[in-house]
């Protein structure tokens, strides 16, 4: 009776996914019990990763505070500057540090500001690694988001409603050059 409950879910996700996309997918790809312990590692480094940058934050937080002043005295265009090429380079695949970024925006500009500076800077970086990783890291991006998952993903977002996936996937946690890079990709 389970097993029957769950293949009813399992169809109709696929049938609400063909409706919403305009195409067929293959659920089971995306969600199979073989990626189950994958999953399991991936979470367990991300636990680790978190306790270690929590252990560095602790530690260099007069370090954090010192750089946070000194943007502060900066000129407003000097540090709006500098903000760009953070972001930019936060922007390539495999790089951390777009919240931090925000935080910090948010901390020295304000509320309005500081969402004009974080709206330019992500548009400027967010282009600037695009072009980048599709001139000439594609093979390498590529090769280091190679799985049958992000193959699923790749054709979900080269379909008929792509520009609403890549719009939809902006708001999840996944890391903001992760994303970059496999959009540069497709």
């Amino acid at each position: 009776m389970v097993f029957k409950y769950g293949q009813k879910c399992t169809e109709q996700i696929q049938t609400q996914a063909q409706k919403c996309l305009g195409e067929t997918t293959r659920f089971d790809q995306v969600v199979s019990k073989r990626s189950q312990p994958r999953c399991y590692q991936v979470s367990g480094t991300a636990i680790i990763f978190l306790i270690i940058g929590l252990i560095v934050v602790i530690l260099c937080r007069r370090y954090v505070k010192d750089v946070l002043e000194w943007l502060q005295n900066l000129d407003e265009w000097q540090g709006m500057l500098l903000f760009v090429i953070m972001f930019t380079v936060v922007s390539f695949p495999m790089t951390w540090g777009y919240i931090l970024l925000n935080v910090a925006v948010g901390y020295l500009y304000g509320f309005i500001l500081g969402f004009v500076v974080v709206f330019v800077s992500v548009l400027c970086g967010a282009s600037t690694a695009f072009i980048v990783c599709r001139r000439y890291l594609r093979d390498f991006v590529r090769s280091r988001l190679e799985s049958d998952s992000l193959k699923a993903i790749m054709r979900v977002v080269e379909g008929k409603r792509g520009f609403k996936v890549i719009a939809l996937t902006r708001l999840t946690p996944v890391p903001f050059g992760l994303q970059n890079g496999l959009f540069s990709v497709s």
